[in-house]
């Protein structure tokens, strides 16, 4: 994730992009704007996304539809659906299928939104983190393996009754 997040806002109004455009902005986000979901898509093709808002409804295609492709071509951006009717199927349906973080009912509570993207964002930064390690250690576990390979033993530990590690006595090898 870069230092400032950029958020993907889809709407096919303009009053409810400028709306939260501006909120985001406020809140030092770099915010990009879509009215519908092939331009969301194409956006999110050539520019780094770290989150995604969008319209439920929408002519030409549904925000699900567009946040399930966005899981397959962008699965680390984070999903946020928003609409202003909502039955329970829907919400369930958003969650399974579009893996969406959050279900934002409109009107929307400016402060919670704020709340729920940042919440949203800090997962996603420690999932990238947690990604980066995994390899590192992953890495690190061929290059023991490399070792233990070329020098057989050099990965086993003496240890006395007490549990701690033996170390070979230099002075008493040379002699």
């Amino acid at each position: 994730m870069t230092e400032r997040p950029t958020i993907l806002i889809v709407d096919d109004e303009a009053p409810i992009r400028r709306s939260l455009q501006r909120l985001f902005a406020r809140e030092h986000y770099r915010v990009l704007e879509a009215a519908g979901g092939q331009e969301a898509l194409k956006i999110a093709d050539t520019d780094a996304v770290d989150l995604i808002i969008s319209d439920y409804v929408m002519p030409g295609g549904n925000g699900l539809d567009l946040l399930t492709t966005m899981k397959k071509r962008h699965p680390r951006v984070v999903r946020m659906i928003m609409t202003g009717k909502a039955d329970l199927q829907t919400v369930i349906t958003a969650i399974n299928e579009g893996h969406v973080y959050r279900f934002i009912l409109k009107p929307w509570d400016n402060d919670d939104l704020c709340l729920s993207v940042r919440l949203a964002l800090e997962q996603a930064t420690l999932l990238s983190e947690n990604r980066r390690l995994v390899g590192r250690l992953q890495e690190q576990e061929e290059v023991l393996r490399g070792l233990a390979k070329r020098y057989p033993g050099i990965t086993s530990v003496e240890r006395d009754a007490e549990g701690a590690i033996v170390l070979d006595d230099p002075d008493e090898a040379a002699a």
